[in-house]
């Protein structure tokens, strides 16, 4: 898969290793849906600094001014600091990595 915002990507590594990407969180949400595979880990991309980084310890914004590929529009951030500075910006909410998983159940 061609990533063409890496500011939005993302990644599921499974228990056999393997690495399954994807552009938009949106798109992972619908493949964990769909599949029932063993996860070790999931990694998102840090909209600030396109660094990988656990999603398990991000902070996220669902908002329209976020435009991700598959319209998404999720922003992860590594820190509260960096993601209640968008929130204040869109007058929305942060979430968590459960919270987000719940919208997409």
């Amino acid at each position: 898969m061609i990533i063409s915002s890496p500011q939005f990507s993302n990644e599921i590594i499974t228990n056999k290793g393997r690495c399954y990407k994807f552009d938009d969180l949106s798109c992972l949400f619908q493949y964990l849906n769909e599949t029932d595979i063993k996860i070790k880990k999931i990694y998102v991309s840090d909209y600030s600094n396109n660094n990988m980084i656990s999603a398990e310890t991000a902070f996220f914004i669902k908002h329209e001014d976020f435009k991700s590929p598959m319209n998404g529009n999720i922003a992860c951030f590594s820190n509260l600091k960096k993601s209640k500075k968008y929130q204040e910006k869109c007058h929305t909410v942060i979430l968590n990595w459960n919270e987000l998983a719940q919208l997409y159940r």
